[in-house]
């Protein structure tokens, strides 16, 4: 749970009890701190529920090879994360209901199940948030639709995950949001990545940006 100081980093003093949600115009992303790598916390699972890590580290490995080749058709130069996409196809995941989840799980985990590929995400997150690498996600939802506690919970505690409500109508407030969210992950390195005409008929922005900042001998 939040202890108060801690909830006041991403939502208002005063808000409607009646939404999961912070106004978007009282929306504050603190310029140093972010709650993916310092609020929450998730148990480290115990040794029997890792048992099918290298299950996971196959599937993810495949999953990153067929990420690669479908980039590599592009005809210009770029740097990408499978990582990152994989981690945001995963909360996703967690949302989706149907074949739309059959598909995703699919995609991520080839014949394992859905809660294998949640906990190991989130294992991945947490045990990871000590070395140096520092994973922020970020979802941004049109205003206009309500999430289920249920997901909004879900999200939080396994990949520290705040979902943001924003006005996609207001392109300039929605990109600065977005890009303070970015600036934020990646300690200033990265802060303009969407502009104000990005969000044309957007329901949903899936952000995420990792920072990994150590010595090698």
């Amino acid at each position: 749970p939040f202890s108060p100081s801690d909830e006041e980093m991403c939502f208002p003093k005063k808000r409607d009890n009646s939404s999961p949600f912070p106004p978007v115009e009282k929306l504050h992303i603190p310029p140093a701190r972010f709650p993916s790598t310092q609020i929450l916390k998730r148990k480290k699972p115990p040794p029997r529920e890792l048992q099918w890590d290298q299950k996971m580290i196959n599937a993810f490995a495949s999953f990153a090879l067929r990420f690669f080749v479908i980039a590599s058709s592009v005809d210009f130069n770029f740097i990408c994360s499978p990582f990152s996409i994989a981690l945001s196809l995963v909360i996703l995941h967690e949302g989706a209901v149907g074949a739309t989840r059959k598909e995703l799980a699919r995609a991520l985990g080839y014949g394992l199940s859905s809660l294998d590929i949640s906990n190991y995400y989130a294992h991945l997150i947490d045990v990871t948030s000590d070395s140096g690498l520092l994973i922020a996600n970020g979802a941004f939802i049109n205003e206009k639709f309500e999430v289920g506690r249920e997901f909004m919970e879900s999200v939080r505690s396994s990949f520290n995950v705040i979902p943001m409500a924003i006005d996609f109508r207001d392109g300039e407030a929605a990109a600065k949001i977005v890009n303070r969210f970015i600036s934020a992950g990646t300690k200033g390195k990265i802060g303009n990545i969407v502009h104000s005409g990005s969000f044309q008929s957007t329901d949903l922005t899936m952000a995420n940006a990792v920072f990994f900042k150590v010595y090698f001998n």
